[in-house]
């Protein structure tokens, strides 16, 4: 079983010479550092200027290295373990959303993530899979691309034409042009 990561406190090493730029400063010097400065903060940071900009910094690390993870993931074969991890990371996503009543819409999984998915999967002629995720991208209220389409149509010309196949075509052809993207 995988150890499960929280994304959104990763554990940094951090070497000895520069542990003195990430210690937070103890009771005794707080109110020397106080008199000496007027704009005390107990933030201190070798690479950033706050808070606010280090967790900006993590999560985009985070949305990088699962890029390149689930794009590994498709490339060796492992469909199914690349779906699970974007799944993982999307659930925690929205847990984390929910429990710090955070409104703002951020994104951790877009839609080059879910392009990915759906390339592997179209490759493969899964179009159960490619519907799930299409239906996941307009659960997240995510806008689809060029590359978004190109994979489904992909998906559907590799498999044997038959009414089914050419219905979910029409329907998702009709969406594209919904969307603005194609055929104008």
């Amino acid at each position: 079983m995988e150890e499960e990561i929280d994304m959104y406190t990763p554990e940094i090493l951090i070497d000895s010479s520069e542990m003195d730029t990430h210690i937070l400063t103890t009771d005794s010097n707080k109110s020397e550092n106080k008199k000496e400065n007027s704009n005390y903060s107990s933030y201190k940071s070798k690479y950033h200027k706050t808070l606010e900009q280090e967790r900006l910094s993590k999560q985009h690390s985070l949305r990088s290295n699962l890029s390149s993870y689930t794009e590994t993931c498709i490339y060796t074969g492992m469909l199914n373990r690349a779906m699970a991890t974007v799944m993982n990371y999307r659930f925690k996503n929205k847990k984390y959303c929910l429990q710090h009543n955070i409104k703002k819409d951020y994104k951790l999984i877009d839609i080059n993530l879910y392009n990915l998915l759906l390339h592997g999967y179209a490759e493969k002629g899964n179009l159960g899979k490619v519907i799930e995720i299409y239906n996941i991208i307009h659960e997240d209220n995510i806008k689809p691309d060029y590359q978004t389409y190109a994979a489904i149509f992909e998906c559907i010309g590799r498999l044997k034409t038959n009414h089914e196949h050419i219905k979910t075509l029409k329907k998702i052809y009709a969406d594209a042009q919904n969307q603005v993207l194609l055929f104008k």
